[in-house]
């Protein structure tokens, strides 16, 4: 999903715009939706405050001041342009290269206008000049017939074309902060824009990235990314349509079998399981490559403890002696390294991997050498994501990061003390480690592809009780050191008692 995000951007960065077309539209929830939400953060956190924080911020936003209180029951839309006619023009300059529109749920034409004094309107548009006001500072407008939808662009035929959206709009965000979503003619502009640019990405030296990206983008017939914030935790949820004879709809149709993790070593604080053929080989073998790449070019990672095998691959972090790597070994190693040679076998290895669903079942796994998590992965993901025991899951992970962090913080806190003086206290304040964490889970169902990342509830009430016992104690090594410098008598004093 990362890599599709991606590459609607560098369609943008490829495009100049003479006809311009929607591939994408983002929507997002009003100010209240996008409160609540930050209010539920701050609970989990165990910080108030945060929330009062973010509350002020987010009604301070300039989107919500120039269009005011957002209707409720409907979402703000922010449709994203490219242009087919011209796509490849090369520019570098990315600003320049997309545009966007903003359509506004509001409560009356006359109201709004009203709170925007000294438009012009003709010919069915509105113009408006707002000095200080940013990007929004000179916008076109169009209203739609019954007055509750504006539409927002420094294009006049990007805000009338927008109007369309209405009804998209209009549809419930089911507890979403933020979506991303791709429809399938938007999918079609998306990728006539990317053949076009291709073509002149050449110039630019990213022909190979771009084709790459359009193999895979016509594996698609559309896609969507949504965020939330739920009871649960924090949430990332996407998802894509596959187009019928690709790679990506032969991908994921065997899935794991039923607790898969728990065959993981259970000192692991991170792991995952791939079924087999479901699109992960090319990774894979670009890991073995790296590794071995690494290794050839005398960059030592001895550290590391890296292990693979038919089905399984494993990383075990010697932290002691990745400080004594670092402090000794690693300035020496890269000034000796051939950065050229290196960078043209890195570059080859990415360059020739191309997307395929074929690949044997296999697992991975992340170690802290003389660390035992509290709780395994397998653990953490039945309770992270209990949703991965009823869905037909081909890929699963879970960590806690939470767990992770504190591990790393205390092996460095005790090979080096000197270097993290009042960090051992920290640490014997924080809690102990959770039962969740976070976990991801990819399943199919059709030819839908779908995915669900959440970060629990517990593990960020972990960080957020971790923070306030690291604030408690620069408290008090503030009030200590304070207390310090009023005991040592003043040299001014001690001249005065002489005499």
């Amino acid at each position: 999903m990362k890599k599709t995000i991606a590459t609607l951007i560098s369609v943008a960065a490829l495009a100049s715009f003479a006809k311009p077309v929607q591939i994408a539209t983002a929507r997002i929830a009003d100010a209240e939706g996008i409160t609540s939400a930050a209010n539920k953060l701050g609970m989990m956190s165990g910080s108030p405050l945060l929330s009062a924080m973010a509350t002020a911020k987010i009604n301070d936003l300039g989107l919500f001041k120039y269009f005011g209180k957002a209707r409720q029951g409907a979402s703000i839309a922010i449709p994203i342009f490219a242009d087919c006619e011209k796509a490849g023009a090369g520019k570098a300059t990315l600003q320049d290269d997309f545009a966007f529109a903003i359509l506004y749920p509001i409560d009356g034409k006359d109201a709004f206008l009203a709170a925007h004094p000294g438009n012009v309107a003709s010919n069915g548009m509105t113009f408006v000049e707002t000095p200080d006001a940013g990007e929004l500072s000179k916008l076109f407008l169009a209203f739609s017939p019954d007055g509750k939808w504006v539409s927002a662009s420094k294009c006049s035929k990007l805000a009338a074309q927008s109007l369309s959206l209405t009804d998209r709009a209009s549809k419930s965000m089911k507890g979403c902060v933020a979506r991303l979503e791709v429809g399938k003619a938007e999918m079609a502009n998306l990728v006539a824009s990317l053949d076009k640019s291709s073509a002149s990405a050449l110039d630019l030296g990213a022909k190979p990235n771009v084709e790459k990206n359009l193999k895979v983008l016509k594996m698609y017939t559309n896609l969507a990314v949504a965020l939330r914030i739920t009871d649960a935790g924090i949430e990332v949820e996407g998802g894509f349509a596959a187009a019928e004879g690709t790679e990506a709809a032969k991908s994921g149709l065997k899935t794991l079998a039923p607790n898969t993790l728990a065959s993981v070593d259970t000192n692991a604080i991170w792991a995952a399981a791939y079924a087999a053929d479901c699109g992960m080989g090319q990774a894979r073998g670009q890991i073995n490559a790296f590794m071995s790449l690494c290794t050839k070019y005398g960059l030592k990672l001895d550290w590391l403890g890296f292990k693979s095998t038919p089905n399984s691959l494993s990383f075990e972090i010697d932290i002691p002696a990745l400080i004594n790597y670092i402090e000794n070994e690693a300035l020496a190693s890269v000034m000796a390294l051939d950065k050229v040679g290196f960078a043209n076998e890195l570059n080859s290895i990415t360059d020739a991997s191309e997307y395929t669903s074929k690949n044997e079942p296999f697992t991975a796994s992340l170690s802290i050498k003389g660390f035992k998590p509290k709780h395994t992965p397998a653990e953490i993901l039945a309770k992270t994501m209990p949703e991965a025991a009823a869905k037909p899951v081909y890929n699963a992970s879970s960590t806690s990061v939470y767990s992770f962090a504190k591990a790393v913080l205390t092996q460095i806190a005790a090979v080096r003390p000197e270097l993290t003086e009042g960090l051992a206290p920290v640490l014997a304040a924080v809690p102990e480690d959770g039962e969740s964490g976070t976990a991801s889970i990819t399943w199919r169902e059709g030819n839908a592809h779908h995915s669900l990342f959440r970060i629990s509830a517990e593990d960020i009430g972990k960080f957020g009780a971790a923070a306030n016992a690291i604030t408690a104690q620069i408290m008090m090594n503030a009030m200590k050191n304070s207390a310090q410098e009023a005991a040592v008598p003043d040299e001014d004093d001690d001249a005065d008692n002489d005499d």
